[in-house]
């Protein structure tokens, strides 16, 4: 990769630029892109990272630092991978030369990391030059030191599967690699988080080189990390091509939030009431946020509430009695005041009504004569009662005439 100018020779671009077209003048690509080393001509050069993943500083490969947040069915899910970050080794299966002699394939699987850190290798012990495979995920043939009393291992004929990181989400296919669900069943009720690797090494049975993906399922039972290859092909692969992994863990379920934890609030017990809060079950989650102390706080109880409604009916009915005996009482003198104005307008102004007799004729009630009376109230009759006796000792009793006009009162 390189730009000339006029004059003078080729002279190499930086790291992560590309030559602009047109012109001789190197040009940085943008931030969370890499250089395509097979078109380092125009802005096109610049290939953007896949999901969750970000360039390094030279615009040579895209990274995961094991961090990234995917939305599943309107759920925001936060992970945090970096326990899984260490390589780690997966075993296949024994298989056997024409000669009978026992061998494994070993795969080297380094998941995610920071810039700069290194990736997983694969070697060849066997020839003097001591080859090395050095990228994500790397496979190479072992044959156990127990085998015709060897002292060490030995592995030969490293290769890699997956040089290049693509991007990492929860669909099933990104980049035209294929992470069929069916190879690995019994999923937990949080998706797999799946990371697509690419191989650039073309071969005669892969040419457009291999792929590699690995689902990350969450495991909250799972002590230890379990790698395991699909049941359907035990070296990996089905086709030579296409490599799948299963990886299993605590540790690869979502980060703890708000929405993992409940709170059980405790009866009113004398006046204190507890609020406790515990994990849903099943538990889907690690790390993250932590359970919360428990409460306590003041509250009242439902014999304070019972005791309060009682006498709050209670001094509302005498309230209510209270107030329809003000009301009658009160109808009870309109009605005297309204019959007493009908009888008064019915005799014509200025007539002198006849004398009326003083003496109560034989089956005459006095009731009769006395209709007209001022209505008074208990204590008025009382005090009429105690103050209206003569002084021979008869009682005075208050006539008024059927006009309303003139009172008369009459001893007996």
């Amino acid at each position: 990769l390189g730009s000339a100018e006029s004059g003078s020779s080729c002279v190499p671009c930086p790291p992560g630029h590309y030559i602009v077209s047109g012109s001789s003048a190197c040009k940085q690509c943008p931030p969370n892109t890499f250089i395509s080393p097979d078109q380092p001509v125009g802005k096109q050069a610049c290939i953007p990272c896949g999901p969750n993943t970000n360039s390094n500083e030279l615009r040579s490969a895209c990274y995961s630092d094991c961090k990234l947040e995917v939305v599943h069915e309107g759920q925001s899910l936060e992970y945090d991978f970096s326990p899984l970050s260490n390589t780690t080794s997966l075993q296949s299966g024994p298989r056997f030369t024409s000669r009978g002699l026992k061998y494994f394939n070993l795969f080297s699987i380094s998941l995610c990391g920071n810039e700069g850190r290194k990736l997983a290798s694969c070697v060849d012990n066997i020839t003097e030059s001591r080859r090395e495979v050095a990228a994500h995920v790397c496979q190479s043939a072992v044959i156990p030191s127990d085998v015709r009393g060897l002292k060490t291992v030995v592995s030969s004929q490293p290769f890699s599967i997956a040089d290049r990181l693509i991007g990492i989400t929860t669909d099933t296919v990104l980049d035209y690699i294929t992470s069929p669900e069916d190879l690995f069943p019994d999923k937990t009720p949080r998706p797999d988080v799946i990371f697509y690797f690419r191989s650039l090494e073309v071969t005669q049975a892969c040419k457009t080189g291999r792929a590699t993906t690995i689902r990350v399922r969450c495991d909250p039972e799972s002590v230890q990390h379990q790698l395991s290859l699909p049941s359907k092909c035990h070296e990996g692969t089905c086709d030579g091509c296409s490599f799948h992994f299963l990886w299993r863990s605590r540790q690869a379920c979502p980060l703890c939030s708000k929405n993992d934890y409940k709170e059980i609030v405790s009866a009113c017990i004398q006046g204190i009431q507890r609020t406790t809060y515990v994990w849903q079950e099943p538990r889907q989650c690690a790390g993250g946020v932590s359970l919360p102390e428990q409460k306590v706080s003041a509250c009242v109880t439902m014999d304070f509430w019972l005791k309060f409604g009682v006498s709050t009916g209670t001094l509302t009915a005498l309230l209510l009695v209270a107030i329809s005996c003000y009301f009658w009482k009160k109808t009870r003198k309109l009605e005297y005041k309204y019959s007493k104005l009908v009888s008064n307008s019915s005799i014509k102004d200025c007539e002198l009504p006849a004398a009326d007799s003083c003496a109560i004729m034989e089956g005459e009630d006095a009731e009769d004569d006395l209709l007209f009376l001022t209505k008074k109230s208990i204590f008025g009759k009382m005090k009429s009662f105690t103050n209206k006796r003569t002084s021979d000792g008869f009682d005075s009793v208050p006539l008024k005439s059927s006009s309303g006009l003139n009172d008369m009162e009459m001893d007996s």
